[in-house]
This record gives structure tokens, C-alpha cells and sequence, in this order.
């Protein structure tokens, strides 16, 4: 098969009317049942008016149907109100309702979490990677669907933690002069390899210095219930092949060690889980490991005429 150049119009990417016109755009669907909600609100304002019971039922049953299903507040006009509020929009928010982080080169901007971070659990700066948490630090956003589908707990830890190391690195050397690109891969349509099984790697990660470029396959995963031997030799397939560009791989598990069904002869050492291309995000060093794999392999830049 003859290579095809990817662009927009071919690459799988999800679209949305907007005013008529197919634009690359999240669709946010506010759950139906709030006008339910507001009417339990309005029956308990009302009890506590008639000086039935004290005024904090109010916040208590809040904050118990937000815990159980993320409906009781006015989530529709409080995601309008950050729409209409393009300061506050472009500001990095790990919090409900719309949970969203920015600054990466992505055609979609904001990249949009499905889930948002317990207060404690936010860092403190946008330079500051995220660590691995577990589940009861992400906050499920449960009247809020999103398409195409937002980003999972392990995705949106890869995607803040590659932002964090590359504003930290990118003005020193050997970094400057070169770019970093970022997409996510398509659920429908988009990039699918093929050994025994599909692999449907979640990111695609490109460095760029003149016209040469490196490009990567990054997929954050669990390892819980199985090692995923068919996707790794895949992996390694690709790496060793001789392409029209360098091409790397990881997968970066959210699970430790102690969890992951370790096959015969595999250690779960951080040197020789990354000699399998498995990359643990409770590692901080996880990122600059996989930055330095791509460095190495990115070609030198041809020199001026």
C-alpha cells in the first residue's frame, strides 16, 4: 500500500455541528433528571423556610446526591457560566464540572478529563507532575457525558505530566529548537496495528527538530488482568523496522508491580519492565525516561544551504 500523507480530513478525527458547520469540538451532554434534582431542592428549601428542620439539611443532602450520582447542583448552568467566562475557561481546572487541562499541542484544547481530582490531590503547579493515585482520589463526573469520550484517570495523568516535563525542559538543551506534538488516537476510525491482536495505542506523540522527526506510540494502561505480551512484541517489531520515520513505543501502567500478572523470567524492576517498553507512571522519572528513548532516536536536523 502506497503511504497517504494524515491530515484532518482523513485521520478519524470526531466532529460536531457547531452552527451548522462539522468542527472539531467536545460535545458536553448535561444529564436530563436536574430538573428532578431542583425540584428535591426546592421541597427541602421549603421545609427549612417552614422552620421544620435546621438550615444545613440543605447542604447535607447537597452534598450526599453529589457524592451518589453528581445531579442535585445546576450542573447545566454552572458549565454554561464557564463557557460564557473565556479567562476562567483557559484556565487549568482538575474540578467538576468540567474538568480540563490546556498548553499541549493538541487539536482539541482544552484536553477534557472524565473525571476530576480531589482538592487535596491537585498539584500545586502546572509544572509539577501528577502522581499515582488511587481510585478514591478521582471524583467521578456523573452528570456530565462527553464526546468524543474524555480523558481517563491514567490518560489524563500522561497528558499533565508530559506538559509538566516539557515546560521544565524544552528552553534547555538538547531540547531547544525542537517541537512536541501530541494527538489522541481516534476510538473510531483512527490508528489500529495488528500482530496476533489489535492494538489501538491512546496517544501519538511526535518530536520535531528541522525536518526530521521521531515518532511515538503511548498507551496508559492497567495491568491488572493480564500482561499484554502481543501488544509488547508488537512494539518491538516496530521499533526495530526500518520506516519512513523513527518510530518508539510504551505502555505506561497505573498499576505497581506487586498487582501485575508478571510473566516467567519478567522482573518487575523498573530497568527491566522499560527493556519490555513498560513505562510505571508512580515512577517520577517515567516521563524523562520516555523523552530520552525519543531523543535518541530523532535524526539530526540537516544543516542549512
Amino acid at each position: 500500500l502506497a503511504p497517504v500523507p494524515l491530515h484532518e480530513a482523513n485521520a478519524g478525527l470526531p466532529r460536531h455541528l457547531v452552527a451548522g458547520v462539522p468542527t472539531l469540538a467536545w460535545q458536553v451532554e448535561i444529564d436530563v433528571a436536574r430538573g428532578v434534582n431542583d425540584a428535591i431542592l426546592a421541597a427541602v428549601r421549603e421545609v427549612v423556610a417552614q422552620g421544620l428542620c435546621e438550615p444545613s439539611l440543605l447542604d447535607e443532602v447537597n452534598a450526599l446526591l453529589l457524592q451518589h450520582g453528581g445531579r442535585l447542583a445546576d450542573i447545566g448552568a454552572q458549565v454554561q457560566a464557564l463557557l460564557d467566562d473565556p479567562a476562567r475557561l483557559a484556565l487549568d481546572e482538575l474540578k467538576l464540572p468540567l474538568p480540563r487541562l490546556h498548553g499541549l499541542p493538541h487539536l482539541y484544547s482544552p484536553l477534557l478529563a472524565e473525571r476530576a481530582l480531589r482538592p487535596a490531590a491537585v498539584p500545586a503547579g502546572t509544572d509539577v507532575q501528577i502522581g499515582l493515585f488511587d481510585e478514591a482520589a478521582w471524583v467521578p463526573n456523573t452528570a456530565v457525558t462527553i464526546r468524543p469520550p474524555a480523558l481517563n484517570p491514567g490518560e489524563t495523568s500522561f497528558a499533565w505530566n508530559l506538559r509538566a516535563w516539557w515546560q521544565r525542559a524544552h528552553t534547555a538543551a538538547p531540547w531547544q529548537g525542537i517541537h512536541l506534538y501530541l494527538l489522541r488516537n481516534p476510538g473510531a476510525g483512527g490508528l489500529r496495528l495488528y500482530r496476533d491482536h489489535g492494538f489501538a495505542p491512546d496517544f501519538m506523540l511526535w518530536l520535531k527538530r528541522g525536518d526530521a522527526q521521531v515518532l511515538a506510540l503511548v498507551d496508559p494502561k492497567g495491568f491488572g488482568r493480564e500482561w499484554p505480551q502481543d501488544k509488547l512484541a508488537l512494539m518491538a517489531d516496530l521499533e526495530a523496522a526500518t520506516l519512513s520515520l523513527p518510530l518508539r513505543a510504551a505502555m505506561l501502567s497505573v498499576t505497581l508491580p506487586a498487582d501485575m500478572p508478571l510473566p516467567q523470567g519478567q522482573s518487575g524492576e523498573l530497568e527491566a519492565l522499560w527493556a519490555s517498553r513498560v513505562l510505571l507512571q508512580s515512577d517520577p522519572g517515567h516521563i524523562d525516561r520516555l523523552m530520552n528513548h525519543l531523543l535518541a532516536a530523532l535524526p539530526a536536523a540537516a544543516p542549512p544551504p
